[in-house]
């Protein structure tokens, strides 16, 4: 019997067959000023793809609303992570930027990281998840 019980466990660890190994993420992004356009988050797991675009892992946008927005983020496997957030007032699907680089719309970054003249690196807005589901808010900053 102990046999029967020892190779169902290896058969289940073999196939993935048992608890899943990921997480939600419930991020909520308040101080939002206005209804206009959407809220966008992003999350990434490097510095090396860090705020590319291209190479995100989740990029969710949700309809502005007035107070706070809230996103979940499924299926996020343990290990570090950065958030960046905006937010798309005008509805251009982008980030907008004056003439000398400054955003001209909200802006945030997960530890509520505040950066000066220019982007903050991964290691300052990272955070970990492990395997149980994570909460964190995001205060929205606006020019």
């Amino acid at each position: 019997m102990r046999q029967l019980t020892l190779l169902i466990g290896f058969l289940a660890l073999v196939l993935g067959i048992g608890p899943a190994m990921a997480a939600d993420l419930t991020i909520t992004i308040d101080q939002i000023e206005s209804a206009d356009g959407k809220v966008y988050v992003t999350l990434w797991g490097s510095k090396e793809t860090w705020l590319d675009d291209q190479k995100s892992l989740q990029n969710i946008g949700e309809p502005a609303a007035v107070g706070s927005v809230t996103f979940v983020m499924h299926d996020v496997a343990p290990g570090r992570y950065a958030i960046a957030t905006f937010h798309d007032e005008n509805g251009n699907g982008q980030m907008d930027f004056n003439f000398i680089g400054y955003p001209t719309e909200g802006y945030a970054f997960s530890r509520d990281i505040r950066p000066f003249l220019s982007a903050p690196s991964f290691e300052s807005c990272a955070f970990d998840i492990g395997i149980d589901d994570a909460a964190l808010t995001i205060h929205m900053v606006y020019p």
